[in-house]
């Protein structure tokens, strides 16, 4: 659904197609379904065009993967009602 990730998901290379996909992935921190938007799009003439649903996201946070030696940790940022934000971290 998303250009970027669909050029980068292409890539034959295993290591160069992982670095492209984390590249892309890092930047989202919600689990949420996208609007589609077309630039291109001309209805005056008609072209039927399928459109595509996406899966609507569940809603929930992601975590940040770190990885520290040989260890993977998800970071995640706790917003409480009694203080302000704080990082928790936990081993994967």
């Amino acid at each position: 659904s998303d250009p970027e990730f669909v050029t980068a998901i292409r890539t034959r290379d295993p290591k160069l197609r992982f670095k492209r996909v984390w590249a892309v992935c890092k930047k989202k921190r919600k689990c949420e379904n996208e609007e589609r938007q077309d630039k291109n799009k001309d209805e005056e003439f008609g072209v039927k065009n399928v459109v595509l649903e996406g899966h609507g996201g569940c809603g929930n946070m992601q975590p940040q993967v770190r990885q520290a030696a040989l260890q993977l940790k998800a970071a995640f940022e706790v917003t409480s009602e009694e203080g302000p934000k704080r990082k928790e971290t936990v081993n994967i």
